[in-house]
C-alpha cells in the first residue's frame, strides 16, 4: 500500500539501511556552550531599527546572514518567547526521540565562509559512531548523507555563540504588528508584556503552529485532554497501553516506533497510503534550477497546488523496512482510507468509531496531523492564499502593502517554493532580504542628506 521514492539525487543508488537511524543522542561535543545560546534579557529596548520576530533555525539563519553585513551587523534585535534560540524545536526532537535529520549535511545556518557542518562533523570524527563516520565520508562524495541530530543541534549552537545573537535576543512575544502613519518609525510591534517597540523594518521568521484539525480531532483534544495530545506532547506512553497514533509524517514515524520500543500496543491510522522519499519534497527544488523553475509557474493557483502536493507527509526511506516489518508481523495494526466520525469516553478507554462503521477502544491518542506557517503575529488584514500563504514582492520578499515587513520561512512559500520551509530557507530568504534592506538604508541616508525622497521610488513587483 505504501508509495515509495527512492530518488535522492545520487550518482549512485545509496543504501537505506535501518541503522541510520539509530544515533545516539545527548552527545556534548567539544567547544559545544549551552549556556551562550540561552536568551536571558526579557526587556527589550523601546526601539530598533530591524526587529527579526522569532528566534528559531530560520530567525537564527537570516541573523547570522546580517552580522556578516558591515552597515546591518549593529541594528538588529530577536525576538523569541524560549529560553534558547532555536531551543523550541530542539526540544521538540528530543520529545519525540528524533535521533536523525532528514535534511542533508549541506542545510544548516551558517554564512558561506563561517564552519560549515560537514567540517564541523569531520572535526568530531572520534566522537562519531562507525555509522555515522561512514555517512560524513559519503557527504564529502557530494552524496545525500544521513545528519545525527546531536551533530545539528552542537553545529548550531556553535552558529549562534560565534555571532553571539545571543546578546541581542529578549525573550518575549509579540502579539501583533501595527502599521503606523504619523511616526518617526513604521511600525509599532504590541509584545506580550503590554509594552510597545517600534521599529522601521521587520522579518518576520516565526515558525510554524499545528494544523487545524477536523471537528472530531478538535474536540477529543478538547474534551480528553489526558488521554489525546500531539506527539510531541512530554506525557510519555507507558508499557501496555494502547495507542493511536493519527498521521503520515516524519513526526508519526518516530512516535511509532518509539511506541513500539515502549511495549505499546500501536494502531495506525492514515487518511491515504503512506509515501517513502528522501526529503520532504522533491529535492530539485533545493537547488537554483528548481527554485527558478518554481517562480517560472504562471499562476498562483498552479504554485499553490504543487505547495500542496509537496506539504503532504512523507517519511524518511529509512524507515520502510522497518514499518514494513511492524505491520507484516501485526506489532502494529495499519487502518488506511478512513476517518474517525467520533470519540467518546467508555470506562477509562476511548472509543474511536470510523466511517467505514468499524471502532476501536485505545488508551491513548497521539496526533502527528502536520504543521503550517505561524500567521497570528502578520498585520491585520494581510490576505492569505490557503489561508497560510500571504501575497509578496517577489524581489524583496515583503508583504504587499507593508513596506519594509518582510517574511521567511514557510510563509516566503509563494516566492521561495517548497524550499523555504526547509533549513535551507534562511539562506535562500537572506539572498533577498539582506539586499532590500541594504537598498533601503540607502535611501534612507540619502534621504537624511538631501532633506527629500527620490522622485520615483525603486518600482516593485508583485507575484
Amino acid at each position: 500500500m505504501a508509495i515509495v521514492n527512492r530518488k535522492c539525487n545520487s550518482i549512485v543508488e545509496l543504501d537505506h539501511r535501518p541503522e541510520l537511524l539509530d544515533s545516539p543522542t545527548g552527545r556534548s561535543f567539544a567547544n559545544e556552550e549551552l549556556h551562550r545560546c540561552l536568551i536571558t534579557q526579557e526587556s527589550p529596548p523601546q526601539e530598533s531599527e530591524i526587529v527579526i520576530i522569532g528566534g528559531g533555525i530560520i530567525g537564527c539563519g537570516i541573523a547570522a546572514q546580517l552580522w556578516h553585513q558591515d552597515d546591518l551587523r549593529n541594528n538588529f534585535i530577536i525576538l523569541d518567547s524560549h529560553h534558547e534560540l532555536c531551543g523550541n524545536l530542539f526540544d521538540t526532537w528530543g520529545r519525540i526521540g528524533q535521533r536523525v535529520m532528514r535534511s542533508p549535511y549541506d542545510h544548516h545556518i551558517a554564512p558561506d565562509g563561517d564552519l560549515q557542518m560537514l567540517d564541523f562533523a569531520r572535526l568530531r570524527l572520534s566522537e562519531l559512531t562507525e555509522v555515522e563516520r561512514q555517512q560524513v565520508i559519503i557527504g564529502l562524495s557530494g552524496q545525500r548523507a544521513v545528519v545525527p541530530v546531536d551533530i545539528f543541534i552542537a553545529h548550531t549552537r556553535h552558529v549562534i555563540s560565534t555571532h553571539a545573537l545571543q546578546d541581542r535576543s529578549y525573550r518575549i512575544r509579540v502579539k501583533k504588528i501595527v502599521k503606523l502613519s504619523d511616526s518617526s518609525h513604521n511600525y509599532s510591534l504590541i509584545l506580550d508584556n503590554g509594552h510597545t517597540l517600534l521599529c522601521n523594518r521587520v522579518i518576520v521568521a516565526a515558525g510554524n503552529e499545528y494544523r487545524e484539525l477536523n471537528g472530531v480531532w478538535s474536540r477529543a483534544l478538547e474534551n480528553f485532554p489526558d488521554q489525546v495530545s500531539f506527539c510531541d506532547n512530554p506525557q510519555r506512553p507507558s508499557r501496555g497501553n494502547r495507542i493511536l497514533v493519527v498521521g503520515s509524517g516524519m513526526t508519526s514515524a518516530h512516535t511509532l516506533v518509539n511506541c513500539y520500543k515502549s511495549g505499546c500496543q500501536i494502531t495506525w491510522l492514515l487518511r491515504n497510503e503512506e509515501r517513502y522519499r528522501c526529503a520532504d519534497f522533491d529535492t530539485a527544488f533545493f537547488r537554483k534550477e528548481g527554485i527558478a523553475r518554481f517562480e517560472k509557474i504562471p499562476t498562483l493557483i498552479k504554485k499553490r497546488e504543487l505547495l500542496v502536493e509537496e506539504s503532504r507527509g512523507s517519511i524518511m526511506l529509512e524507515f520502510y523496512p522497518i514499518l514494513q516489518e511492524l505491520e507484516h508481523n501485526h506489532n502494529i495494526d495499519v487502518l488506511r482510507f478512513i476517518e474517525p466520525t467520533s470519540v467518546i469516553k467508555h470506562h477509562d478507554a476511548l472509543s474511536v468509531h470510523f466511517n467505514n462503521g468499524s471502532s476501536i477502544e485505545v488508551d491513548q491518542v497521539l496526533l502527528a496531523t502536520g504543521i503550517t506557517p505561524a500567521t497570528s503575529v502578520l498585520p491585520k488584514g494581510v490576505l492569505l492564499h490557503d489561508g497560510r500563504y500571504p501575497e509578496l514582492d517577489t524581489a524583496t520578499l515583503e508583504l504587499i502593502d507593508y513596506s519594509g515587513v518582510h517574511v521567511a520561512g514557510a510563509l516566503a512559500s509563494l516566492v521561495l517554493g517548497p524550499a523555504a520551509k526547509n533549513v535551507d530557507g534562511a539562506r535562500l530568504a537572506s539572498q533577498k532580504i539582506i539586499p532590500a534592506l541594504q537598498s533601503r538604508d540607502q535611501i534612507q541616508k540619502s534621504y537624511t542628506i538631501r532633506g527629500t525622497w527620490p522622485v520615483t521610488p525603486p518600482k516593485r513587483r508583485a507575484i
